[in-house]
């Protein structure tokens, strides 16, 4: 997977806002598997996932639908970021940019 930057984490936090609280840690899970996927198809086919893009957060994020980006972090958008970043440090691969 490629590095994590914060615009990866605020599209995937606008990933996790479309979706159903109790759903969050399970699609946070999965934008990780998909950014995995799509850099070792990247590095092994010299292009981006069909799918799920070059491997970064924010092209996995995009596969799926996004909320709206709130005008100010509120309540809901902090508890996104934060299911992100506890799925990413569970995830024991820390990519930091």
């Amino acid at each position: 997977m490629r590095p994590i930057y914060p615009s990866d984490l605020q599209d995937a936090a606008r990933a996790l806002l479309a979706a159903p609280a109790r759903r969050r840690p399970e699609i946070a899970k999965n934008l990780l598997l998909r950014a995995q996927v799509a850099d070792k198809y990247r590095k092994c086919h010299n292009r981006p996932h069909p799918e799920f893009g070059v491997g970064s957060l924010g092209d996995a994020a995009r596969s799926y639908p996004r909320g709206p980006l709130p005008r100010g972090c509120n309540a809901e958008y902090l508890a996104c970021m934060q299911v992100m970043i506890a799925a990413q440090i569970g995830n024991g691969d820390h990519h930091l940019g």
